[in-house]
C-alpha cells in the first residue's frame, strides 16, 4: 500500500519539558503502532471524529523522550488494509500525521470529494451523488493538479454498458492538460493511463509509480455508455 499521510509539525501546547507528542489521526478502528530500531509502540484510539470528507477517523497520541528522538516509522493497520509514514522527531513539539488507506476522488454515496472540483466536462457527462455517467463522448478533467509522489496507484471501479469499437473506449489516468480531445485522433497527453473496454462493473488499477510530478486527473471517452462509481489512490 502507498504512503497516504498529511504530516506537520506544531507548537506543543501542554507536552512535558523535552518530551515530544507524535499525533497520530487513522481511519477508526485502526490499530497504529509507531517504530524506531528495536523501539516499539502501540495504542488505541483517544477520541473519534470525522475529517473533511465525512470519514470516520480516531486520534492516537504517543510521548518520545529525547533519548529516542529521530525517524520513526507511523503504521496503521484495519483488517486487511495497511499504510505508513516516516515522521522526523527533532525537538520538543507535536507532530501530526493522517493516515489514510485509500484517498477517494469520487465515492459513491457522497460524489466528488471536496478537495477537487470540475475544471472541464463534456455535455455528456453527468456527476451524481452515487455515481458519474457518461452517455456519449468527450470525459472530464478534475483539478487541482496531484502530487503523484505520495501514491503508487489509481483505481476506478466502473461498468462499461457498450463502446463504438476498439477504437473507442473510456480512458482514465493522469495528465499534464485540462484539454480534453474533441475525438479519438487527439492527444490526450496522458502521462500514464488505462484503457477499458465492454465490462460488467469492475475494479481496474493503474500503476503511477513512476509519475514523478503533479498532474490532473483525467478521464476521456469516445461513442461509449458507462457509469463510474468510485475512483481513488492508494
Amino acid at each position: 500500500m502507498a504512503d497516504a499521510f498529511i504530516l506537520r509539525a506544531g507548537g506543543g501546547g501542554g507536552l512535558s519539558v523535552n518530551a515530544a507528542v507524535l499525533h497520530v489521526t487513522a481511519p477508526l478502528g485502526s490499530t497504529v503502532t509507531i517504530a524506531k530500531g528495536s523501539v516499539s509502540k502501540s495504542r488505541g484510539p483517544e477520541k473519534a471524529h470525522t475529517n473533511a470528507e465525512d470519514e470516520a477517523m480516531a486520534d492516537y497520541y504517543f510521548s518520545i523522550s529525547p533519548a529516542n528522538y529521530g525517524t520513526w516509522t507511523v503504521t496503521a493497520a484495519l483488517d486487511d488494509d495497511t499504510t505508513s509514514a516516516e515522521v522526523s522527531v527533532s525537538t520538543n513539539q507535536q507532530y501530526d500525521a493522517e493516515l489514510l488507506y485509500k484517498v477517494y476522488i469520487f465515492k459513491s454515496g457522497k460524489g466528488l470529494s471536496a478537495a477537487y472540483e470540475v475544471e472541464a466536462k463534456g455535455a455528456a457527462i453527468k456527476f451524481g451523488t452515487d455515481s458519474i455517467v457518461c452517455t456519449e463522448k468527450t470525459g472530464f478533467v478534475l483539478s487541482p493538479r496531484v502530487d503523484a509522489t505520495k501514491f503508487t496507484t489509481l483505481y476506478c471501479d466502473i461498468k462499461v454498458n457498450s463502446t463504438d469499437s476498439t477504437t473507442y473506449h473510456p480512458t482514465f489516468g493522469l495528465s499534464s492538460s485540462t484539454s480534453l480531445p474533441t475525438n479519438s485522433g487527439n492527444d490526450a497527453k496522458f502521462l500514464v493511463k488505462k484503457d477499458i473496454g465492454k465490462t460488467d462493473r469492475a475494479v481496474f488499477a493503474l500503476d503511477i509509480s513512476e509519475v514523478n510530478e503533479e498532474a490532473y486527473v483525467k478521464v476521456t471517452c469516445f461513442y461509449s455508455n458507462w457509469e463510474m462509481y468510485n475512483l481513488w489512490f492508494e
